[in-house]
């Protein structure tokens, strides 16, 4: 029998129980609470903490609690260049870089002042373009850019220098400037020196010390289920690397590929009906690792799914309420460094969570559940104290699969508002503190047992309902039972010799007139000691056999 010798209370449930399910409950911020546009495209944490949030409107600079826009102030050549921001890194230095609509901004933090690189029609060694899809710091600190459909630029620090390379100036795949278009890119894990891309006509390979290129196509002959190939799949907006080495690819309208950049073999898996072909279905605009067997997917349209790699299956995020997919065009996710998952979108601002908090799903409970606990027998089964029109009784329900079956008793003392109060682990078998009298839970015959050496009917008139009404307890190392009442002060119980004594203060002397002697709480610490909550609160000491009271004015005067 297993025991961990306390005694769990828990805030009342309404008549459903919620069953925790791997749900995310996610909070939203949008331009009503502080961002400079729903538009957002891009996100980051930076050394500090701070989030920083590229939106169509301007820079966002997020700590929690407060907003802190930059915008393109015509008039300040210290403001960012552009407000359509669509790339932000930190570099290792910790300076900012800002890819937005119009050449490149770059920040220190604690400075607050902007610098910028433009393209210019005399300056070679400046940016090749103005608009910037991305930015990155590859392994050896240079700063790769993603100029529109001009392959990419790299920044040389020593220099000062911009050095441009085009792929077309290396292959001779047509069209040139479906190859030149690098949408996504990706560090490969073995070798640091190449570079992932992913373009309109299928994935590149960057050598940044040859600096050269490679083009692997995804071709029909090569898939492993050409059934599902539609040439869409070499539209590759989001590219991930495995631990063999392999690329995962999210293609626009393809679905989700795998690849060998050895041999070019690849297989396609697609969460949508690829007929009738639209160009709604199957948009993947971006693909990054959840664990080592999961990926998150990004889809236009769609929302964000976890992709199961060993089942093979796509399973998007619903809404816990109506179980139907939450639909939006994702346009970035990450978790930041405390646990949280952000997802920015399009259109509706940025939604985030933390990854340890998930909903619950409902499953249907006959009555309004009052107090639960953990089963001392059988790990995947849940104690929950019921109230029905009939009264109160006791439910098991078994977590695994949601069924539950429901244990009535015949009440000692049969009177309204008669429920489980509290359920107490003790060494040797779970008792059940009803409002009257207190029970036994008999597994061997699974009933429940009155336990008739504690009557409260010796307490009271049961004619007038003035006997001791039961709602809180605890056990304590000693093998006795502490039970807390309504006026009636505390009761300490010998299970072994079945002996009580009774404690209570009188009226004159502690807590407030309406709850004296009003036990809300009983709870037994590491050294034996049973403290009590009412109005006041305090302890027994069992090797002193006394009482300690505190009141909160008199022995805490300098509380908050």
């Amino acid at each position: 029998m297993k025991s961990n010798g306390k005694i769990v209370f828990l805030i009342i449930f309404s008549c459903w129980l919620e069953i925790l399910y791997s749900q995310y409950i996610f909070n939203n911020i949008t331009a009503d609470k502080g961002l400079p546009s729903n538009a957002v495209r891009t996100m980051l944490q930076d050394e500090s903490g701070f989030m920083w949030i590229g939106t169509g409107n301007g820079l966002c600079r997020f700590d929690g609690s407060e907003y802190v826009w930059f915008r393109h102030d015509p008039s300040d050549s210290a403001s960012i260049c552009d407000n359509d921001v669509k790339s932000i890194i930190q570099d290792h230095e910790g300076r900012m870089w800002i890819g937005p609509g119009r050449g490149i901004s770059t920040l220190i933090p604690a400075e607050g002042k902007f610098n910028h690189y433009h393209q210019t029609s005399t300056d070679k060694n400046a940016p090749s373009r103005e608009k910037v899809k991305y930015l990155f710091e590859d392994k050896f600190h240079h700063i790769i850019i993603g100029p529109d459909a001009l392959g990419i630029d790299m920044f040389d620090r020593e220099t000062g220098v911009f050095t441009n390379y085009l792929p077309s100036n290396q292959l001779t795949a047509k069209p040139a400037r479906f190859v030149n278009t690098l949408i996504c890119y990706e560090p490969d894990l073995f070798d640091s020196a190449v570079i992932w891309f992913g373009s309109q006509l299928g994935v590149l390979k960057f050598d940044t010390r040859s600096k050269s290129w490679k083009h692997i196509p995804l071709l029909k002959e090569n898939a492993e289920n050409p059934a599902l190939f539609t040439t869409k799949e070499n539209l590759v907006r989001g590219i991930a690397v495995d631990g063999d080495g392999r690329l995962w690819l999210g293609t626009w309208g393809g679905g989700l590929c795998l690849m060998d950049p050895n041999t070019g073999k690849f297989r396609i898996f697609k969460y949508e009906e690829t007929l009738p072909i639209t160009g709604y279905r199957n948009n993947i605009n971006g693909v990054l690792w959840k664990s080592p067997e999961e990926l998150w997917i990004l889809a236009e349209h769609k929302g964000v799914a976890v992709f199961n790699i060993r089942e093979e299956r796509f399973r998007f995020l619903t809404n816990p309420d109506s179980g139907e997919i939450i639909s939006f065009n994702p346009s970035a996710l990450f978790t930041d460094t405390e646990g949280f998952l952000w997802i920015s979108s399009f259109s509706k601002g940025v939604f985030y969570t933390h990854l340890d908090a998930h909903q619950f799903k409902k499953t249907g409970i006959p009555g309004t559940v009052m107090n639960i606990i953990p089963d001392p027998y059988d790990d995947q089964v849940l104690n929950l104290s019921c109230v029905n029109q009939q009264g109160g009784n006791m439910v098991q329900l078994k977590t695994t699969d949601n069924s539950y079956l429901e244990y009535n008793y015949l009440p000692v003392i049969n009177l309204p508002d008669r429920y489980f109060a509290a359920f107490i682990q003790s060494p040797e078998r779970l008792w059940l503190l009803e409002s009257y009298a207190l029970y036994y839970w008999d597994e061997k015959n699974r009933k429940i047992i009155h336990y008739p050496a504690f009557n409260t009917l010796d307490f009271g008139d049961v004619n007038k309902n003035e006997m001791p009404y039961l709602i809180s307890g605890c056990s304590s190392s000693s093998d006795e039972i502490w039970l807390g009442t309504k006026f009636d002060g505390i009761f300490r119980l010998n299970t072994k010799t079945n002996d009580f004594s009774h404690y209570y203060y009188p009226n004159d002397q502690v807590g407030s007139i309406y709850f004296q002697n009003f036990i809300f709480s009983l709870f037994s610490d590491s050294k034996g000691r049973i403290w009590y909550g009412m109005t006041d609160f305090g302890y027994f000491d069992p090797l002193t056999g006394k009482f300690r009271n505190f009141k909160l004015e008199a022995d805490f005067p300098n509380r908050l």
